[in-house]
């Protein structure tokens, strides 16, 4: 298994695929819009392929502040995020301040008892520890879960529960300093 840095079209139409056999159509961005996350912010959403073959992707974006009050107070579904609601990293100044969204995980179920998911949280963190050193402050992460897998992901990683949003999706909060915490302790992996 490996991260795979070049990520096209065709990508995202099977990553969308693997999105549709675990998530309702109703939760699943379409690929086009996934794809043009990915070319406002190529290193925000991690896929990794094993043999050539997407097996497991993950997005976690960084997005505005008013985004980021709207998930939070359960009025913005995230289904409908868009390039325009994203932060652009590269144009990140030292002091400036964002949050995180955690859109998406997605694991094909062969290989939810690997380290997919170890690898995908730990490229992310990667990522954005990068930005940190540059002096960008991250200061939480949320997720508005729609499966009981997400929710238990979300417990198991050390989020808090903030409520239920208007569109029906539980909404989870957590420190980056935490989130960091957890994913360098590597505890939350085991039969997720």
């Amino acid at each position: 298994m490996k991260i795979k840095n070049e990520k096209t079209m065709e990508d995202f139409i099977e990553m969308e695929k693997l999105e549709l056999r675990y998530y309702a159509e109703e939760h699943v961005t379409p690929h086009e819009e996934a794809y043009l996350w990915h070319l406002e912010n190529p290193q925000t959403g991690m896929v990794l392929e094993d043999q050539g073959k997407i097996i497991a992707f993950m997005d976690l974006l960084p997005v505005k502040q008013n985004v980021f009050e709207g998930i939070k107070s359960g009025i913005f579904n995230d289904k409908y995020l868009t390039t325009d609601d994203m932060v652009k990293m590269d144009q990140l100044n030292p002091g400036d301040r964002i949050n995180l969204l955690l859109s998406c995980v997605v694991v094909e179920e062969s290989y939810r008892k690997t380290e997919a998911l170890d690898m995908l949280l730990k490229a992310h963190l990667n990522y954005y520890l990068s930005y940190v050193e540059k002096g960008i402050v991250i200061d939480s992460v949320i997720t508005s879960n729609v499966t009981k897998q997400g929710e238990k992901f979300s417990e198991k990683m050390g989020f808090r529960r903030l409520g239920i949003s208007e569109h029906k999706t539980v909404i989870y909060l957590i420190s980056f300093f935490d989130f960091t915490v957890r994913i360098k302790k590597g505890c939350i992996l085991d039969n997720i």
